[in-house]
């Protein structure tokens, strides 16, 4: 089980959060700041042993874990060719958009965001509806 409650020092780490301004605390929340539980470390081991990082094939327990998810916190029995694997929230993003939304609609967008989610409706030929949360 992963502590939270252990702070992490990584100034000084090269970690791009705490070391490219010095003067300014990071308060990101994509880049956390608690260690990796141990059963990831042990997984990313057995790979580096191997030695070849290709792309892999989904494994069954992870659609089985998702499986199980969904259905104790939503009651839906999702079947497995309803699983869609991507290699991150942009191509998600992207997949959606173009899924759910029709050429010339409008998608909304709340800034400040991750910059690359502002370019999301390109690929779905929809315009960006941005709403700003600074004043």
């Amino acid at each position: 089980m992963t502590n939270f409650d252990t702070p992490i020092i990584r100034r000084g780490t090269g970690s791009l959060k705490w070391d490219r301004r010095s003067d300014l605390d990071p308060f990101w929340v994509a880049d956390m700041d608690f260690t990796s539980p141990p059963e990831v470390i042990e997984t990313i081991r057995r790979r580096l042993d191997h030695g070849v990082f290709g792309y892999a094939i989904p494994q069954t327990s992870l659609v089985e874990t998702l499986q199980g998810y969904l259905q104790e916190r939503i009651g839906y029995a999702c079947p497995e060719e309803e699983i869609i694997h991507l290699g991150g929230l942009v191509p998600a993003l992207s997949l959606a958009a173009r899924a759910f939304g029709k050429t010339g609609e409008k998608v909304l967008t709340c800034t400040p965001i991750y910059p690359p989610f502002l370019g999301i409706h390109h690929d779905a030929s929809m315009e960006l509806l941005s709403v700003d949360h600074i004043k």
